[in-house]
């Protein structure tokens, strides 16, 4: 089995070696992915579970918040109301299709 992974080590060895347009298009990559995965990261996206939570209650942090937003989105989607169809509120019931509370209502 070391013979095979010798050849195979080998081989993507010398291949990498004897490239010219390859080895820079490889160097591209690496370059670009230092950028997004740790660049960009330490500057704009700072670890704010760490920052928020206590030590060891990360878990319970997140749990927590995932909670109180679905309890805000099911606490918006029952809101009365008159909408059309695109989602704007009314003042009343005109021709059309309306949502009244909720339901779709076709006043003639």
């Amino acid at each position: 089995m070391a013979g095979f992974w010798n050849k195979v080590w080998h081989l993507y060895y010398d291949g990498f070696r004897n490239m010219t347009i390859g080895r820079t298009l490889w160097a591209v990559i690496l370059v670009k992915l230092f950028i997004m995965f740790f660049i960009l990261r330490l500057f704009f996206f700072p670890n704010y579970i760490k920052q928020h939570a206590a030590e060891g209650k990360e878990a319970d942090f997140v749990a927590t918040a995932i909670m109180e937003l679905t309890e805000n989105t099911e606490k918006t989607e029952g809101t009365e109301g008159i909408y059309n169809l695109n989602g704007q509120r009314l003042s009343g019931v005109q021709k059309d299709i309306n949502i009244v509370n909720g339901k779709k209502v076709l006043v003639k």
